[in-house]
């Protein structure tokens, strides 16, 4: 990428960069709310909740990416690893107008067989 100013000077050429999208279309999402098993009653301390699932992975995986999301904040761990580096994600968020989602490379934490998600 190179970039003019405003008297036509054009700058160096940068070194080449990677980025990628989100989902844009809606019918990309295949997912549903996780949530404890349990009623939440604000009057009673309850704990966090630990919420865990497994899966099965066939052969190997070319590229794998994790959209997390929480009403609240959250630390994701797969197969015993914690997945990405933040503390208190995903940070303030107005829960009435917007959930924010955060994107994580996994394809090397996942092995061939059975995998877990917490």
């Amino acid at each position: 990428m190179r970039v003019w100013d405003g008297a036509g000077a054009a700058s160096a050429w940068s070194a080449p960069a990677f980025w990628e999208m989100g989902l844009l279309d809606p019918s990309y999402w295949q997912a549903s709310w996780i949530s404890p098993g349990w009623d939440e009653d604000v009057q009673v301390p309850q704990p966090a909740p630990l919420l865990r699932a497994t899966f099965t992975v066939d052969g190997k995986v070319q590229a794998a990416r994790a959209y997390v999301t929480s009403l609240g904040l959250y630390e994701v761990e797969m197969n015993g690893r914690r997945v990405g580096d933040q503390v208190f994600t995903p940070g303030w968020t107005s829960y009435d107008t917007r959930l924010q989602y955060q994107t994580y490379d996994v394809t090397e934490l996942l092995e061939p067989g059975r995998n877990a998600i917490g």
